[in-house]
């Protein structure tokens, strides 16, 4: 189809539904207003997380990066990268180690995080794929070595 395998196309399907995936996660914290954004600085605080505020901000703008180099596949493997780490920290900062394994174990343990982590992660080893920006971005003549390494 298009010339594309069927492994690129489900690459690519994979890849946008993870991406999109963030859209909820960076909206309330970002967009939403004060109340729900007030909503997840009161849920850092009790989870003792340094500097609520801060970081409810910083979780979004990582959700918000994850959302953009994942649906569109701009710089994918750094995406990947990022947001695995991204989301292995929440797991220790929201303490989900301690509730155990099941997500519907009460507190919500670390296997739907843990499992989300692992497929971001994923696309470390196969960046974006041909239906993707970094796909783009290689192609185009004049592009900066270092900006063309990050889109390989």
């Amino acid at each position: 189809m298009f010339g594309l395998s069927w492994s690129e196309i489900q690459l690519f399907l994979i890849r946008v539904y993870v991406g999109l995936d963030f859209i909820p996660h960076f909206s309330e914290k970002l967009f939403e207003g004060p109340g729900p954004r007030g909503e997840d600085i009161a849920a850092f605080q009790h989870m003792g997380v340094p500097a609520p505020a801060v970081m409810v901000l910083l979780a979004g703008l990582c959700e918000l990066a994850a959302f953009f180099g994942l649906t569109f596949g701009f710089w994918t493997r750094l995406a990947g990268l990022g947001t695995a780490l991204y989301l292995i920290i929440a797991l220790a900062l929201g303490g989900h180690f301690q509730n155990g394994f099941l997500w519907v174990n009460a507190g919500g343990g670390w296997e739907f995080a843990a499992f989300w982590a692992f497929v971001c992660a994923s696309f470390v080893l196969t960046g974006g794929g041909p239906l993707s920006l970094d796909a783009v971005v290689r192609r185009l003549p004049g592009v900066p070595p270092l900006l063309r390494r990050l889109s390989a």
